[in-house]
């Protein structure tokens, strides 16, 4: 089958000249290998920062090579240094020498997260080591937040740094180094003068108007090998067909522990934090999936998809039909709609539309500490409202928690667990509060001197414990996270069992098996076990559990922490 035409931007128009050939420069945009638990969930999706900016890239006319590492080398899986934990993917030595070997002339990183941050660096060292020469950028949110002059210190294989978006830095980047050299030009560039100092220049503006860009360049990647691999954001798939879209940037909520809030985007000066694709850009979007790589299923991971009630609306009406398999990993808010009778028509055309579960993230269960410290105006009545109307429409609901806020007592803890327990959700899934460089709880964890010994920036892991708790020690708040993750998902199957057993059966009937010990999929396979109730409280409960069951909790900490004090 013959591909449709990919969509060019609007802002190919806006292309400079260039005194050089363009098409003659080899650019090569590396997503480094990951860090997790060993009993996580591998998972591959192709990298969004490497989708977009190489789009606007390969627009110039550059010639381009992307490598998704976790792609490559997803079967390659070594021990990390911190026990119970595993890098999968290339290595950065393998990486150096794929670049080498295609004759690059330069060579940008994407570390999208702070996890990832060690990864890149690892590269951009491994890269220098054999061709010292070759000029290294790196980008993302991570190195969008923290400080430049600290991180050119700390990472002296890097030349240059991009704050902000890249889809217009770093073409911007490579027309001024491939040509007139004035870099003082480029916005949201940090560079290093001829005296090797740190040269931060004035942000580049957001781009206001998302519809100017291309669509992202899925053809730089082997999108077969995701397919055959099967196991992108949500593991929950009926066919390996998967689609995974961000349809928005930014989002308009003020969360406190998240980079992309309102407030942290204006904090660092952002013109606008909230921006959309339009609904037309995102359905001929989804039509070209469909068309060109034959998707059967979507996975929206925007953080805020359902905020703009038009915009959503057409886009559910128009895809109908195609039939899609849709799901939302990353939540929606559950309290928008405003109007319940207006949320109840979204959900029945989402219904309509193909979605099978959706995911809302209440994140606490005490409404004033909610809204004024976590800063998350939501009802959490209103929670409990979505949560029925999903089931009306015959959704599934996950929901998500967090613990381990500074100062955050037992009582407050309670309260979560409490609402958690009174929620009518068919999963849930419980985190650490994890302070990410750029945000207001990394600012006042680090105020506070609350980090954990073994906290480290450039590789932030979720399932440790990085906050010191308050009045609870590190291994009682993870024993008391992981058995509420059990307790509650076990309790929860029970709720509406047809449609739950067949939720799991999707990951438990696969050829290729996935390690159902990851805590977010926390389930029994259809085994009814005793519950989790009073699972530390007294030794008769303890010992009347079935052992494999007993040790979980034990046994899942002492892998995380077996090395630790």
């Amino acid at each position: 089958m013959k591909k449709p035409e990919l969509q060019k931007g609007l802002i190919e128009a806006s292309i400079p000249d260039v005194s050089f050939d363009r098409s003659a420069k080899k650019i090569v945009m590396v997503a480094p290998r990951a860090i997790a638990l060993e009993t996580q969930i591998r998972k591959t999706i192709p990298p969004f920062g490497l989708l977009t900016v190489g789009a606007t890239i390969e627009e110039r006319g550059y010639d381009l090579l992307c490598i998704d590492s976790v792609l490559e080398g997803f079967e390659h899986v070594v021990p990390d240094s911190h026990p119970g934990f595993i890098k999968y993917g290339l290595d950065e030595h393998d990486v150096a020498k794929r670049i080498q070997e295609y004759g690059a002339d330069f060579v940008g990183i994407s570390v999208l997260f702070s996890g990832m941050a060690e990864c890149g660096y690892d590269i951009a060292k491994a890269i220098k080591k054999i061709m010292p020469d070759i000029p290294v950028c790196i980008g993302g949110i991570h190195t969008t937040a923290v400080g430049k002059q600290e991180l050119f210190a700390e990472q002296p294989d890097l030349d240059f740094v991009i704050s902000g978006e890249g889809d217009i830095t770093f073409p911007d980047l490579l027309d001024e180094y491939f040509g007139e050299k004035n870099l003082e030009n480029v916005k949201g560039l940090t560079w290093r003068n001829d005296n090797g100092d740190a040269i931060e220049n004035p942000r580049q503006r957001l781009i206001e108007q998302l519809d100017v860009l291309p669509f992202p360049c899925w053809h730089k990647f082997d999108m077969e090998k995701y397919y055959d691999i099967n196991i992108p954001f949500s593991p929950f798939v009926s066919s390996p067909r998967v689609g995974t879209i961000i349809t928005s940037r930014g989002c308009p909520a003020n969360c406190n522990f998240c980079f992309i809030s309102w407030t942290a985007a204006k904090d660092r000066g952002d013109n606008k934090p909230y921006r959309t694709n339009s609904a037309d850009y995102i359905v001929k979007m989804i039509e070209y999936m469909v068309d060109a790589y034959g998707i059967k299923e979507l996975q929206i991971l925007d953080d805020s998809f359902t905020v703009d009630y038009h915009r959503v609306t057409e886009i559910f009406e128009r895809i109908k039909p195609l039939g899609l398999r849709i799901e939302f990993p990353n939540g929606i808010r559950a309290d928008l709609p405003r109007k319940v009778d207006r949320r109840r028509k979204l959900f029945n055309l989402m219904r309509e539309a193909g979605v099978w579960q959706v995911c809302f993230s209440p994140e606490h269960g005490n409404q004033d500490y909610l809204r004024d410290y976590i800063d998350k105006g939501m009802d959490l009545e209103q929670v409990k409202i979505s949560c029925d109307i999903a089931h009306e429409m015959g959704f599934l609901v996950h929901a998500n928690f967090i613990m381990g806020f500074p100062g955050e007592t037992k009582e407050l803890r309670k309260d979560t667990e409490d609402f958690a327990r009174s929620l009518d959700a068919d999963s849930f899934s419980f985190s650490f509060a994890t302070p990410f460089p750029g945000t207001a709880l990394y600012d006042e964890v680090k105020q506070k001197n609350l980090f954990t010994k073994d906290y480290n920036k450039n590789r932030v892991l979720f399932d440790k414990v990085n906050i010191i708790p308050h009045d609870i020690s590190i291994p009682d708040l993870y024993k008391h996270v992981e058995f509420l993750n059990r307790d509650l998902n076990e309790k929860a199957q029970g709720k509406r069992p047809e449609l739950t057993a067949k939720k799991y059966a999707l990951i438990d009937a696969r050829e290729n098996k996935i390690d159902t010990n990851d805590r977010k999929y926390h389930h029994t396979n259809g085994e009814v076990l005793p519950t989790t109730a009073n699972y530390f409280k007294d030794g008769s409960t303890l010992h009347s559990r079935p052992k494999s069951k007993e040790e979980a909790v034990e046994e899942q900490f002492n892998r995380v922490y077996k090395s630790d004090d």
